[in-house]
């Protein structure tokens, strides 16, 4: 059994972030935080979370698999600026409570593997601006009307980060090296792997709560994408288009 307290805005976004991979996910109930480890239906998403609470009372560590229904809109809407939520483990679910609304959270019977990633070693690793690369993901995003515009290609070339659409007459946002923080750069090879458009757009959704956000990169290999502050971190793990 657990009860915990935890600032409603963060688990809010915590949530909106774990419910990209599906309608139930997996929390894991720790002393000080909630863990979200999971994947989406078609195994090309991995999202990994954590978010601190503000105090919790735990026997012992669990993880509960949760059917999230309306509790992302419960909490936007039940909840304030600054306020906080608690969470209690009940019967069939977790209870939560927020300015003086109770929702019970279900406790779903679906049984999903959450496969354990190796680890990744990418050559490149760098730290940019969110807002920046928020808004030209939703720019390029505006422009999606088919298939093949549905994924961009990402680049990393002669010390420049760019974002381009596959199109004839396409769009093109780039970042000088001055606009990046290169924590490691173990190859000068250019770095290029096409993803889909709408997880990214997804995940910046969510991402756009972090001033800078880390990006991993690797030629045709999962592309990495991470936002954390103090009380948060928000991971995600996008598996690329392979094409001839």
């Amino acid at each position: 059994m657990f009860k915990c307290t935890i600032k409603t805005d963060l688990l809010k976004t915590f949530l909106e972030a774990a419910q990209l991979m599906g309608l139930a996910v997996p929390l894991n109930f720790q002393p000080d935080k909630i863990i979200c480890d999971t994947i989406d239906a078609t195994n090309t998403e991995f999202f990994s979370g954590v978010v601190y609470t503000e105090s919790m009372e735990l026997d012992q560590p669990e993880i509960v698999m949760l059917e999230l229904g309306r509790t992302i809109d419960v909490l936007a809407k039940a909840g304030g600026k600054d306020s906080i939520t608690t969470l209690t483990r009940v019967d069939g679910g977790v209870q939560l409570e927020v300015n003086r609304i109770k929702y019970i959270i279900r406790q779903s019977v679906e049984e999903r593997h959450i496969p354990k990633l190796p680890p990744f070693n990418h050559p490149l690793h760098f730290n940019l601006e969110t807002s920046g690369y928020v808004n030209s993901i939703n720019a390029i995003s505006a422009q999606s009307t088919n298939d093949k515009k549905k994924a961009i290609y990402i680049i990393f070339s002669d010390n420049q980060f760019i974002l381009q659409d596959r199109v004839d007459d396409p769009i093109t946002v780039t970042w000088e090296a001055d606009e990046l923080s290169i924590l490691k750069q173990d190859s000068s090879d250019i770095q290029r792997c096409v993803i889909s458009l709408d997880y990214l757009k997804e995940s910046s959704a969510v991402l756009k709560i972090f001033d800078t956000i880390s990006i991993n990169m690797k030629t045709d290999s999962p592309f990495i994408i991470k936002g954390e502050s103090d009380k948060i971190k928000l991971g995600f793990i996008i598996a690329p288009r392979i094409e001839s």
